[in-house]
């Protein structure tokens, strides 16, 4: 399982994902107890629809990415790689790409050329 926080400062000056992992990463420990076994992804919120998409689908690699910002709609191809085939076989997984970007994203595999 992964799940993705991603975090903003409205003061430029600090560093909104340090600041989440805490000193000695004590916050990350605490995030980890409360979801043993899942692998956390600290990222920076970021307002761009295609870059909130490209963070939702990692560690899986976009191979070609269509969107429309304005009705929050993505169609994205995937590299032919484990974890895209792990995103796509998990409903729970794509629901949660959809909740993270605040849109609809349909995810395909794309073949890998011979």
């Amino acid at each position: 399982l992964r799940t993705k926080v991603a975090v903003a400062s409205r003061d430029a000056k600090h560093n909104a994902v340090r600041t989440f992992v805490g000193v000695d990463e004590v916050h990350m420990r605490r995030l980890s107890q409360l979801l043993p076994g899942e692998l956390i992804d600290v990222v920076p919120w970021r307002e761009a629809f295609a870059q909130r998409v490209r963070m939702a689908v990692a560690p899986a690699n976009i191979a070609r990415m269509e969107f429309d910002e304005g009705q929050r709609l993505a169609q994205v191809e995937l590299a032919d790689t484990d974890a895209a085939r792990r995103l796509l076989e998990d409903q729970a997984h794509r629901q949660l790409v959809n909740r993270f970007v605040g849109g609809r994203v349909d995810l395909s595999i794309i073949a890998a050329s011979a």
